[in-house]
């Protein structure tokens, strides 16, 4: 039995770990935007305090959505002493608390963490259990690097089980500073070759660099020189075309790579439905071409944007 696909024929999907049990309705209200976008997946995790809550509160209410898929993560270390949580009962556990939060097994689960050390072999047998209770359809990896990937990939089919995707940071925006969380990983360019090559999708968390190029900055783990630099190219080049600075990144990001599925979230539901609109827009992709020669105009840091070493 191999692992079902995700809906991604809307490329792109919800994040929702700002939804809060304080303001439902604005949770509400997001969800149904995405959906009338013609959104497919929400993307929630264990760690994401009342997120779980609210969706299974919002299914409650609304009923199945015909084609909605879920995706949750686990495993997540404790923020208090960052010990793994990588072992069967910790992840078994985790996914069993999630699914009665959400109130159906989820179409997709990932490992929100790893820890560099659990034999990828026990970590699929893991993995293998968690499908075999019934939690869920797919497996796959967030905060993972390439060998670790395709070690567990290579165990997972062993196990007839097939990696669903991975969730790692790419945006525009470098890593600059420490990150927000420890064991944040952003995807590299080998690493982005690999699932390119394998046909695997990169769920990218923080598609838009949390804010960093819409004036969201000072303390920011994306602070720094170069991405002032980027920033203000993003902005002269949207004005020279008479766009909004967002509208290119939204563009960019739905169109780095094939296999790059970008999340988005945003408190707005009007703001939401445009950004996926703009992921849409093909007229932009002109202005994602110039933004990219004035970033990189000698083509040396590559398609994605990344620099060697600019990673947590």
């Amino acid at each position: 039995m191999r692992s079902a696909a995700l809906d991604l024929s809307l490329p792109v999907l919800l994040g929702t770990a700002w939804f809060s049990a304080a303001d439902e309705s604005a949770a509400d209200a997001s969800i149904t935007a995405y959906l009338d976008a013609g959104g497919h997946v929400l993307d929630t995790a264990r760690i994401y305090g009342d997120s779980e809550s609210v969706i299974g509160g919002w299914l409650r209410a609304n009923g199945e959505v015909p084609g909605l898929q879920l995706l949750t993560k686990g495993a997540h270390p404790d923020p208090a002493d960052w010990l793994s949580r990588l072992g069967r009962d910790a992840v078994l556990a985790d996914a069993r608390t999630s699914i009665e939060k959400l109130g159906r097994p989820v179409d997709a689960y990932l490992l929100h963490r790893d820890d560099g050390t659990t034999p990828v072999e026990e970590v699929a047998d893991t993995l293998r259990a968690v499908v075999d209770e019934g939690l869920t359809s797919a497996v796959g990896v967030s905060n993972w690097g390439l060998e670790r990937t395709r070690g567990l990939r290579t165990a997972l089919r062993a196990r007839d089980l097939e990696l669903a995707a991975v969730s790692d940071y790419i945006g525009l925006a470098l890593p600059s500073a420490e990150p927000d969380w420890a064991g944040e990983a952003s995807l590299t360019a080998p690493l982005l070759a690999w699932l390119e090559e394998e046909g695997v999708p990169n769920l990218s968390w923080s598609s838009q660099s949390s804010g960093y190029f819409v004036g969201v900055a000072g303390g920011h783990q994306f602070d720094g020189d170069e991405n002032v630099r980027r920033r203000a190219v993003l902005e002269e080049i949207a004005a020279l075309a008479g766009v909004r600075p967002e509208s290119v990144l939204a563009r960019w990001s739905a169109t780095l790579s094939p296999v790059v599925v970008p999340v988005l979230a945003s408190r707005s539901p009007e703001r939401l439905a445009r950004t996926i609109a703009d992921t849409r827009d093909a007229s932009l992709d002109p202005v994602v071409a110039n933004l990219v020669a004035a970033l990189d105009p000698n083509g040396t840091l590559g398609r994605p944007l990344i620099e060697p070493g600019a990673v947590w």
